[in-house]
């Protein structure tokens, strides 16, 4: 979800967690990744 654009709020809203620093351990997030998002639709 995050590579292809997904806010890590929102991924930490769907796992449940109440802290963003456990979704980043998680999710092994780099801070300073490119943040470019993309639309779903793009996909189809």
């Amino acid at each position: 979800m995050l590579l292809k654009g997904v806010n890590i709020r929102e991924v930490q809203k769907y796992l449940g967690h109440e802290n963003v620093e456990t979704t980043m351990i998680y999710t092994h997030v780099i801070r300073g990744m490119d943040s470019t998002a993309e639309s779903p639709l793009d996909e189809l």
